[in-house]
């Protein structure tokens, strides 16, 4: 389902972004 890949694809991007944030820190 294409909802599923996206829904996915925004969990990595949040993750990614969460670990940059916190890389900065």
């Amino acid at each position: 389902c294409a909802i599923f890949s996206i829904a996915t694809n925004m969990v990595t991007f949040l993750e990614s972004l969460y670990y940059l944030v916190h890389a900065v820190e």
